[in-house]
């Protein structure tokens, strides 16, 4: 999303030094990153104890983006601060506090998205509410948020620019809350549509689609999202299945139309085109769905420059294709041996990849695979973790007590890395010669076992 700087205020203390500092249990990486200004970006180094110290140099109160590879989390500072936190990386927000000076904004923010995240769950099971009973939840729920925010206000006596801050992303997550509310109907219980009443989508009319301190905030990006996703689905005719499948052309191009009819910033406008063509790319399943994706976002985009992470993930796709086989780079052993695929598949296998920097990730992931093995015990699932970290990657798998059997670091290669990390969610089955079956399947997938046992019962 990029480099975060949300001001509140315009008064200017720059002659004020602002400290920061913290320490990190469990630390991932050995430094922490702070996104000062639009332009400038902060470095700190931990030390054995895993603390950092930040001397700043603020021109006015705001937001600004806190991250400990691969986590991050905004913060509040305003010039003269002195802010302190700890976290542990196993559970990042939910271990994460802070103490000092503007602790109490902090700890808010902090508390707001943990709510956000319970609240998306919650929202999971509310589709099967009536609307007259899912408003009065929302209309709770957001009711005791607002509330939280003038009690801590006015114990804490917040700056006017914050308050007015939270009070607008309360606002986002509450219109969010609908809009996934109207999602879920739309897949999963069409008859409450026609329950809905006439002002349900009102708040539609007062969208700010263009929040000068918010534009790059997830709770904006997220609403806008589930927003250009609904307003996809809306006009689909009887044969709406299809209006739920990423990979749909003619769903994508729908979507890509949308963002350009919306009064986004450039930023955010080239951010959604990005997003649609990345997911469209990585689920193609053939050479002219890759071509179809590319014309589309050509057609529709006046600087093509800012697709050239499409681009090459389109090559890469393109060793994808099912039919292909699988290329044969070096792999790493746990005994940090080098072997490669033909070394080591010998029958149907499933490649599913991972990486050590996002733990919630690959601890599910991991959970999944375990629950496939005791239904597919004649196929092999072969963990490939992405990253370049050797013995992040082995203290990671003696951490969590990961089997060592059929997992594998990729080697060196001849492309960049982090594209690799766009396909997490990705696996590819191929049978014993490597060759691709397919690869559109996602572990996530609930109908993951059905499709995995129909590919075997047409290739075995």
């Amino acid at each position: 999303m990029g480099i975060l700087i949300l001001s509140c205020q315009p008064e200017n203390k720059k002659n004020k030094t602002t400290s920061f500092s913290g320490e990190i249990v469990n630390p991932i990486k050995d430094y922490v990153v702070l996104e000062t200004t639009s332009k400038k970006t902060d470095t700190a180094f931990l030390t054995d104890k895993g603390e950092f110290y930040f001397s700043l140099d603020l021109d006015s109160a705001g937001l600004y983006r806190f991250s400990h590879y691969p986590e991050q989390q905004n913060i509040y500072l305003t010039p003269g601060d002195s802010l302190k936190l700890r976290l542990n990386t196993i559970e990042f927000d939910e271990t994460l506090q802070f103490s000092g000076t503007r602790a109490a904004e902090n700890n808010l923010l902090i508390n707001l998205f943990l709510v956000d995240e319970h609240n998306d769950d919650l929202i999971l099971t509310l589709y099967k509410k009536t609307p007259e009973e899912f408003e009065k939840i929302s209309d709770s729920l957001s009711k005791q948020q607002f509330d939280r925010l003038t009690t801590l206000s006015q114990k804490h006596d917040f700056d006017p620019g914050f308050t007015r801050l939270i009070s607008d992303l309360i606002q986002y997550e509450t219109d969010y809350f609908k809009e996934r509310y109207f999602y879920l109907l739309l897949k999963y219980n069409r008859s409450y549509l026609a329950m809905l009443p006439n002002d349900f989508f009102d708040y539609r009319d007062n969208i700010n689609f263009n929040h000068p301190r918010l534009n790059k905030h997830l709770s904006i990006t997220r609403f806008i999202d589930t927003y250009i996703q609904n307003k996809s689905i809306e006009d689909c005719d009887a044969s709406y299945t299809q209006c739920f499948e990423h990979n749909n052309f003619d769903m994508l191009k729908r979507k890509i139309e949308i963002v350009r009819s919306l009064p986004l910033p450039q930023e955010t406008t080239n951010y959604f085109l990005r997003k649609f063509g990345l997911k469209a790319i990585i689920l193609a399943n053939d050479t002219n769905h890759i071509t179809s994706v590319l014309n589309l976002l050509d057609s529709m985009s006046n600087d093509r420059n800012n697709f050239e992470k499409i681009d090459n993930l389109a090559k890469i796709q393109q060793g994808y294709i099912p039919g292909n086989y699988i290329s044969n780079p070096n792999l790493i052993t746990p005994q940090k041996d080098t072997t490669n695929f033909k070394e080591t598949v010998y029958k149907t296998t499933l490649i599913y990849t991972w990486s050590s920097r996002y733990p919630e990730h690959h601890i599910n992931q991991h959970t999944i695979i375990n629950n496939l093995k005791t239904q597919f015990e004649d196929m092999t699932f072969l963990g490939l973790n992405i990253d370049d970290d050797t013995d992040l990657w082995l203290d990671v798998m003696e951490r969590y007590n990961y089997d060592p059997t059929d997992e594998y670091q990729l080697g060196k290669i001849n492309l960049d890395r982090k594209l690799l990390y766009y396909y997490l969610d990705k696996t590819l089955l191929i049978d014993q010669g490597s060759k691709i079956i397919r690869g559109d399947l996602y572990l996530k997938d609930p109908l993951i076992v059905n499709k995995l046992d129909n590919s075997k019962k047409i290739f075995d």
